[in-house]
């Protein structure tokens, strides 16, 4: 080999070296770009007052995107406050306020809130940070009255709040303002399981009612019980529930809307962050807004809408949980996947499943996408392990989505 064959083998080595590092250098420009613009996106969503502010069944202050979530009407609006919120049902589902001393129940127009009208509706949902909306689950609809026809403009009150009582704008034409309170008659409906909770309890006192001689003692046990209830309800974490045991992670699929462009990308999640103290979990809202800081791979300090605080190591990807219950120890999430995530789009009987690697866009139409997330695992317990004994948990989720082209001229 010859001198000059021997330059050009280094010269070639020198320019692949040159051409990797340029390659990495533009790679981590244009990431730090990525996460600039990102969080200037997020700055400016909440400086131009694009966030609806509201106050939730359990009397926790939230905030939901609704510009930066495209949410143009009132069922996609309480679709992603139902996930939000935990809550099964979003067609019963409302924003309300209550008028006068009969503590009178109005409907809050909705549609005419996210009407999208230049800039009001920033200004909009810019007055609901000083003036949550109040959520309010309907069971019986008789209690709800529509908003009067002719109401006079009231001036915003800059008298103090009393002690439990919050502002409640009436977004309607009228622009009146008025406040409610949270008395035992007014509070919201919680979930249907403290539902139940309580019309035993009636159906118990209803009873004892007819035991004259027993019924003060019933009652006062009742109210006892009733009691103990809320105060254990009340030292729940509002954001967990527990974990299923020998369960897969049920897939999400993201965007939680029914209306995309083809322009939308569309992932799927199957994480489950658990907590090692007491082995309860995130709620899908929760977990969707940790993974997504996970993936960027830098030191993060996240508040959850419930407002506990994450932390998140950067080089060990860690998820560290605190509260105002354990801010002095914070709670080590752990975080399982499933083995296996595939998805199909329903179009008719030659539907295949395919395994989930990357986001994936949509085209035109209406379209039924199924995801199914899986894994393998041996015998649970001495018994099965003995006989050879395996099991494949699976779980399943779907959406419907209508895909439209994406407009130009989108305000």
């Amino acid at each position: 080999m010859d001198t000059a064959m021997i330059l050009m083998i280094i010269l070639v080595c020198f320019l692949a070296v040159v051409v990797i590092g340029v390659l990495i250098f533009v790679i981590f420009y244009f990431t730090h770009l990525r996460r600039r613009r990102q969080r200037g996106q997020y700055a400016e969503t909440v400086k131009n007052g694009n966030l609806l502010h509201f106050i939730d069944l359990e009397k926790n202050p939230r905030t939901i995107d609704v510009v930066g979530k495209s949410i143009m009407n009132k069922s996609s609006l309480m679709m992603e406050i139902a996930l939000l919120c935990g809550i099964d049902d979003p067609s019963t589902l409302t924003f309300v306020y209550v008028k006068g001393k009969e503590a009178i129940l109005y409907e809050v127009d909705v549609e005419s809130l996210l009407r999208r009208d230049d800039h009001n509706i920033s200004q909009r949902l810019d007055y609901t940070a000083t003036h949550p909306l109040l959520l309010y689950q309907v069971m019986d609809p008789s209690l709800l009255t529509q908003p009067p026809s002719q109401i006079p403009s009231l001036q915003v009150s800059e008298q103090p709040i009393r002690d439990g009582e919050t502002r409640v704008p009436i977004l309607d034409s009228t622009g009146v303002e008025v406040n409610y309170s949270h008395d035992d008659a007014l509070r919201p409906l919680k979930s249907r399981q403290n539902n139940n909770n309580n019309n035993n309890n009636n159906n118990n006192n209803n009873n004892n009612n007819n035991n004259n001689n027993n019924n003060n003692n019933n009652n006062n046990n009742n109210n006892n019980n009733n009691n103990n209830n809320n105060n254990n309800n009340n030292n729940s974490p509002p954001m967990q529930i527990q974990r299923r045991v020998y369960s897969v992670p049920s897939p999400i699929i993201l965007p939680n809307r029914q209306h995309i462009t083809t322009a939308t990308p569309i992932t799927i999640l199957a994480v489950e962050y658990i907590r090692e103290d007491d082995g309860s979990i995130l709620d899908e809202y929760s977990t969707c807004i940790v993974e997504d800081a996970r993936k960027e791979g830098v030191q993060h300090r996240l508040t959850l809408p419930d407002g506990s605080i994450v932390h998140i190591h950067p080089n060990t990807h860690e998820v560290w949980l605190e509260n105002y219950r354990n801010k002095n120890n914070p709670v080590l999430l752990r975080r399982y996947t499933a083995d296996v995530v595939r998805f199909t789009i329903d179009s008719g009987p030659n539907a295949q499943w395919q395994l989930y690697r990357h986001a994936f866009y949509l085209p035109t139409g209406r379209w039924c996408l199924r995801a199914e997330a899986s894994h393998y695992q041996e015998g649970k317990d001495q018994y099965q392990r003995k006989q050879g004994r395996e099991s494949y948990s699976i779980e399943t989720s779907s959406r419907v989505f209508t895909v439209d082209i994406p407009s130009r001229n989108r305000n």
